[in-house]
């Protein structure tokens, strides 16, 4: 877990229901993956430019993400979704045409799932956030 921010004299400790830890890790390999598909004969659905964007963002919300900050867990839930949209979109449409090459159908599917997983998690994060801090 990362470092315990100070406010004052006192630790500020992540609430019960915290998963930015876990959302960072997902946004990390979401990152690696799409990646990874540049070396590959797979098509992602976005450019070249727009899969380089899309890493970097991943990489900076992941580096920000900390449990004392709302508005960075509402940007988790946010590129969540988008991610989701994208990737999952790709996913189902390359399963019912059946046109795609099993490397890029099997990446957009791990994009896919990996954008769910990190929605969730987010999703938790905020909830509690919106929840301990009314």
């Amino acid at each position: 877990m990362d470092e315990i921010p100070e406010v004052g004299h006192h630790a500020v400790r992540p609430p019960v229901h915290y998963y930015g830890d876990i959302v960072r890790g997902l946004f990390l390999a979401a990152a690696i993956v799409m990646l990874v598909a540049g070396f590959t004969t797979a098509s992602l659905p976005v450019s070249n430019i727009v899969a380089i964007m899309w890493i970097i963002t991943l990489i900076l919300i992941a580096g920000l993400t900390n449990p004392v900050q709302r508005g960075v867990q509402w940007l988790n839930v946010i590129l969540s979704v988008i991610g989701l949209l994208i990737y999952g979109g790709d996913a189902l449409n390359r399963y019912h045409t059946f046109t795609s090459a099993f490397t890029a159908g099997l990446l957009t599917t791990l994009l896919t799932l990996i954008f769910m997983l990190s929605l969730y998690f987010a999703t938790r994060t905020l909830r509690a956030h919106i929840l301990l801090h009314r």
